[in-house]
């Protein structure tokens, strides 16, 4: 499914490999949108996340490595993030 989204032109897809307990997306959840806030790449942003549930979970059961990124902007840079004051 997150191939063909991207064929299609989305610009990026996170999905998980395998399933995962909820605790685990809600932390990937929580540091890939700080990070996308932030004005971090998508990939870069993924990858914090990634390394944010090995903190949270002590690597158990390779939870970590289920969050995959497929995308096609070369730059990583699909949102416009700018601060409101």
């Amino acid at each position: 499914m997150a191939q063909n989204l991207v064929r299609v032109g989305v610009p990026a897809v996170v999905a998980m490999q395998f399933k995962i307990r909820d605790e685990t997306s809600k932390y990937f959840a929580w540091a890939f949108y700080s990070k996308i806030l932030n004005n971090y790449s998508i990939d870069a942003a993924v990858a914090e996340a990634r390394r944010y549930i090995m903190a949270k979970t002590n690597m158990r059961e390779h939870e970590w490595a289920a969050p995959v990124l497929f995308m096609r902007e070369q730059s990583g840079l699909i949102f416009d993030v700018k601060e409101s004051r």
